[in-house]
């Protein structure tokens, strides 16, 4: 958890930053919008290395924070849509499994493509297990890494999944058609997954 703290807070506070620094004259209502996410993101990548589960529903909350940020950033060329299933958000995950999947869409899908691109995050139930799917239309795979999938972030995703689900748990990464990558996790629903207390929560497609 350290290790993918470290690695998210240089490149993203250096880009912030910037964002900030020219918001805060073109449009401060907006620059103190990006400061309070801003903060909620690191108040969360902070408590994440002091807890084993968090909530379907914080990881989302922290993850919405990140995006709005990344969103002041590309403009309208970063598009974001969720489909949360009501009996998914409650559940216990370990804590920022998605958010380097997120990242990696948007830094390697979206951000070199000269149009930007959609990116797509779902939740659900299925088949007694929790799918946690990202889908981005970027440049995908054809001009990314000799070894797509296996980057820094991801190998780090794969390592916390074995440590805290043992084999009950996997990522899969697939070229989505007609552009763009796939990342999708399945979490066991038993053992460490135990539903959290619940919280008001609907169904949320954008």
């Amino acid at each position: 958890m350290r290790a993918l703290q470290a690695q998210i807070n240089p490149h993203f506070l250096f880009n912030t930053l910037n964002v900030l620094a020219n918001l805060i004259s073109d449009n401060p209502e907006r620059a103190e919008q990006v400061t309070e996410q801003l903060a909620e993101v690191f108040r969360y990548a902070l408590e994440a290395t002091r807890r084993e589960w968090v909530s379907l529903e914080e990881e989302v909350r922290f993850l919405r924070a990140y995006l709005d940020i990344e969103s002041a950033r590309f403009g309208a060329r970063l598009r974001h849509h969720w489909n949360l299933d009501p009996a998914a958000v409650n559940l216990l995950i370990a804590p920022m499994l998605l958010q380097p999947l997120v990242e990696n869409a948007v830094r390697h899908g979206i951000a070199p493509a000269l149009q930007g691109g959609d990116l797509w995050i779902e939740a659900r139930l299925r088949d007694g297990r929790l799918m946690l799917q990202v889908d981005d239309s970027g440049v995908g795979f054809s001009t990314g890494s000799s070894k797509p999938g296996f980057g820094v972030g991801l190998n780090n995703v794969r390592e916390r999944l074995c440590r805290s689900y043992g084999q009950q748990a996997r990522l899969l990464m697939e070229a989505r058609e007609p552009m763009g990558t796939r990342a999708i996790l399945w979490l066991p629903l038993e053992g460490a997954a135990f539903a959290a207390p619940r919280l008001t929560s609907q169904r949320v497609s954008e």
